[in-house]
């Protein structure tokens, strides 16, 4: 055996030892080269280039000492005759890398290489240069065979590659140096700060390989890429499973903090290319700010947009300085984000859970305090539920989705249904402007409807809005009306406690079920329709109205239209109506102009009084009319009055009727024709007309028929004695102008020519005046009297009574009242002047006349007689002394 050693100098290796030895009789050789401190640089690595350039390119900025034992062996005819065994060795190294996005330093690195094979290697380092807590880099590798060709990745060519980077600070510069998957994961939170890294490569057989991945943030910040939205002292773990014949697979599990709230996020991505991803970012508590609406999605960011107040409204706004916006409140965020297998883009929803919140919906802008509720924004529609608020001491609840039609072209419309409910809520300028907002043109009908009805105080109401963005017009909007007041501009009467149900759709409104109060009276309609013009005014069809206790006082009368109210204030009912009536009202849109009417009711009269020419009192019955008003006079109008029973100038009247009736020839002046009643068991018929001018006029003519005295004499308590039979007739003409008597004029007749008079008070005490026995039969049997009516005085130009034994005649005034009694009387003889010839009689007259006269005075109740002998002879004398 010859043995060899020696040791020198090399220009790019350094120091070299040798020791070698030959076997003569197998000529094998081994030997063992030692480099102890081998400087790695520039200069050698330029020197090896030629022998392996491809591995040369990763190595070419390494700088170190190294340390290289190699072991040959040389044995002829063996299968492998040159073995080799080296052992190396690196200390105090740098590196620099493309892929390394810092250099690493203070590197120590062993290996050992077997034939061309590396069992192992293992590698440490720092990287960070003189940063408090410089990053720690370990490699562990093993199986390493060296190809014939350059590999695309040292995956390729061992079986075992383990990783391990702890507390590397990560800036938005590394991206580019990261491996693709991680590159993928650093695009998508955006990660910047301290971060360790495991890394673990391995391949059980030829065919087959894992990857295993663990990234553990150590406060790190990120901000993930559809839901940006800063996060802070990041956590956690984010493990990457990649597997040769499997899917792979992310698992997330994060904790940090975003406006200094925690926040979560958790969930897997499953797959390659088109991956699974199902991630959730939850935080509790959360401001409504700035941060929170720039990080949704600009669709997203947009609907939210759409439920902040005015204070809050440009959040979000990029170029809004975010001193001078205030956050909305808080909220609970959940951020699920999904995509399937397989599909190209995100289906994320984002669950927001306001409380402690002001809102102030773009549909319906009220603004509410203390709001709660849950906001569910998904990829093909929203929804708002439960939504609770309060504002000016009343209660606001929301419930809403948006929902999408198919319209038979394109695609589909989106479409927007929200059901509003309120409680106590005041109707102000605030809520009327929420109804109908200015910058909403197309709901100006609305907002003249709700102006129309004029209600006020507190509302309880239910509505649903249906809204189509591409077409504002078609909103629907429904109000249930609990417990409010209301005086419309058409019809100004204040009535509280009102209810009814109210929908709005394009321009009409449909109103159904309505009560209302007005005092002690019971106001309803069973429905209406109005239809709204664009430039303002309406056509409203308003059906079954009905008033039961409605009294027509003045602040009824001032509410009605002033051509209704024309013909009811003359009347002056003393006493409520149950009023019913259908109506169209046609109110223009210019102020000013008239209003056209049309109207087909009546009223229900109960033990009723009013005023006709004269004082009618306890009416019952029904006075009905339709008509037509065209805004500048009545058109034709008809109807009937059917009174059961009526008082009229004391005198009861019973089953009175008449037709009603205006011509277009005189629309101020209505007709009664037809006028019929049953009167002490005969019969009043005639007609009547009122002109309803300024001041009201009227005439009325009127014939009675059969009335029996009997039944006269019963109802005006004549006496308990008292006889009085048998048929009279009367006629009356009256004309009027004003509600009272001092405008009345007229005449009449009241004749009975076969009856009986007897034992009549005002008789009896006329008949003892004149010092005359009460006849044992009838007193008088015929009877007449003339008379004209001048204002509240009636004037009897001649009142015969007849009897076989004496005759009275009499003229004088009394007022209608019974008072202020000026009525003379003179006496005959039996049928004494009805039996003489003409001349002759008018003689015996004025001969009796001249012996008798007897002066009826005071009231009819209690009349006061004074007998007047030889009148001829003591009223000239009278005259003379003065006296009346």
């Amino acid at each position: 055996t010859l043995v060899l050693e020696g040791s020198g100098q090399t220009d790019a290796l350094g120091a070299m030892r040798i020791n070698a030895r030959f076997h003569r009789p197998s000529a094998a050789i081994s030997a063992v080269v030692e480099l102890p401190e081998v400087p790695v640089g520039p200069a050698l690595l330029q020197r090896l280039a030629g022998f392996c350039p491809s591995f040369l390119r990763h190595v070419r900025e390494l700088s170190g000492t190294a340390h290289l034992q190699a072991t040959f062996t040389y044995r002829p005819g063996a299968a492998e005759p040159l073995t080799y065994d080296i052992d190396g060795k690196l200390k105090n190294g740098q590196w620099r890398h493309e892929c390394l996005p810092i250099p690493l330093e203070r590197l120590h690195a062993s290996f050992r290489c077997i034939n061309g094979r590396i069992p192992y290697a293992h590698l440490e380092a720092a990287a960070g240069g003189t940063a408090a807590l410089p990053a720690k880099v370990q490699v562990d590798l093993g199986g390493l065979v060296w190809p014939a060709q350059t590999p695309e990745s040292i995956e390729e060519i061992v079986t075992k590659l383990e990783v391990k980077i702890e507390h590397f600070r990560v800036t938005p510069a590394c991206s580019a140096h990261l491996p693709p998957k991680l590159q993928k994961i650093h695009n998508t939170y955006n990660p910047a700060g301290p971060v360790s890294v495991t890394y673990l490569f391995y391949r059980p057989d030829a065919e087959h390989w894992e990857k295993h991945w663990t990234i553990q943030p150590e406060g790190m910040t990120a901000e993930f890429e559809d839901f940006r939205y800063p996060l802070s002292s990041v956590s956690g773990s984010v493990t990457v499973d990649q597997y040769s014949d499997r899917d792979d697979s992310i698992r997330v599990d994060l904790v940090g903090r975003g406006s200094d709230r925690p926040v979560v996020v958790r969930g897997y991505i499953q797959g390659d290319k088109d991956s699974e991803v199902d991630l959730v970012v939850a935080a509790d508590d959360v401001p409504i700010d700035h941060q929170l609406m720039s990080a949704l999605p600009r669709k997203s960011r947009e609907l939210a947009r759409t439920f902040l107040p005015s204070a809050s409204r440009e959040l979000g706004q990029p170029e809004q300085p975010r001193k001078l916006l205030q956050p909305a409140g808080l909220a609970n965020i959940k951020v699920f984000i999904h995509r399937g297998r397989g599909q190209k883009s995100f289906a994320n929803r984002y669950l927001i859970t306001f409380h402690d919140t002001s809102l102030q919906y773009d549909l319906f802008p009220y603004p509410l305090e203390k709001v709660t509720g849950v906001l569910d924004i998904q990829p093909d529609h929203w929804e708002c539920r439960d939504f609770h608020g309060s504002h000016k001491g009343g209660e606001i609840t929301v419930n809403g989705c948006s929902f999408r039609v198919d319209n038979g072209e394109g695609p589909k419309r989106e479409c927007v249904k929200v059901a509003i409910s309120g409680k106590d809520i005041l109707l102000d300028p605030e809520f009327e402007q929420a109804l109908s907002p200015p910058q909403v043109p197309e709901r100006a009908a609305l907002r003249n409807a709700w102006a129309m009805l004029a209600l006020r105080g507190r509302l309880n109401f239910e509505s649903v809005v249906v809204d189509q963005p591409d077409q504002p017009q078609d909103i629907d909007v429904r109000v249930d009306v609990k417990g409010c007041s209301m005086q419309p501009t058409f019809f100004r009467y204040a009535m509280t406690e009102v209810s009814a149900s109210v929908r709005y759709k394009q321009g009409h409104v449909y109103v159904k079920d309505v009560r209302a109060k007005h005092g002690n009276c019971q106001l309803s309609m069973k429905e209406a329709v109005l239809v709204l013009k664009p430039a303002g005014g309406f056509t409203g069809w308003f059906t079954d109205i009905s008033g039961d206790d409605l009294l027509p006082d003045e602040e009824f009368l001032r509410a009605l239209h002033p051509v209704l109210r024309r013909g009811l204030e003359p009347l002056h009912f003393r006493k409520p109506l149950h009023v019913e009536t259908k109506l169209v009202l046609d109110a223009p849109a210019p102020p000013g102009e008239a209003m056209k009417i049309w109207w087909d009711g009546g009223a229900t009269l109960r033990q009723q009084a009013f005023q006709a020419g004269v004082e009618i009192t306890d009416v019952d019955g029904v006075i009905w009319c339709r008509g037509h008003y065209n805004g500048r006079q009545l058109e034709r109008v008809s109807g009937h009055a059917v009174l059961e029973r009526a008082t009229i100038l004391g005198q009861p009247f019973t089953q009175l009727q008449g037709r009603l009736e205006t011509v277009p020839e005189a629309p101020d002046t209505l007709s009664l024709y037809d006028l019929k009643a049953n009167l002490f068991g005969g019969f009043v018929g005639g007609e009547a007309r009122f002109t309803f001018a300024s001041p009201l006029r009227y005439e009325v003519k009127l014939d009675a028929l059969h009335v029996q005295l009997e039944q006269f004499g019963k109802h005006n308590h004549l006496g308990p004695g008292a006889q009085l039979q048998g048929p009279a007739r009367a006629a009356l003409h009256l004309t009027g102008e004003g509600p009272d008597l001092s405008g009345l004029r007229g005449n009449g007749r009241i004749e009975v020519a076969h009856g009986k008079m007897y034992r009549l008070p005002l008789l009896l005490d006329l008949l003892k005046a004149i010092s005359l026995r009460m006849p044992d039969s009838t007193a008088f049997e015929q009877a007449r009297m003339i008379f004209g009516i001048e204002g509240p005085q009636m004037r009897v130009h001649g009142i015969d009574l007849i009897g076989n034994a004496i005759s009275l005649r009499g003229q004088g005034t009394l007022n209608l009242d019974g008072s202020n009694l000026h009525l003379d009387f003179s006496v005959d003889w039996g049928h004494v002047p009805q039996m003489l010839p003409p001349g002759i009689s008018d003689l015996s007259q004025a001969f009796s006349d001249q012996l008798f006269k007897i002066k009826l005075r005071g009231k009819i109740s209690s009349p006061r007689f004074e007998k007047e002998p030889i009148p001829g002879v003591v009223e000239p004398i009278k005259k003379v002394l003065g006296k009346s």
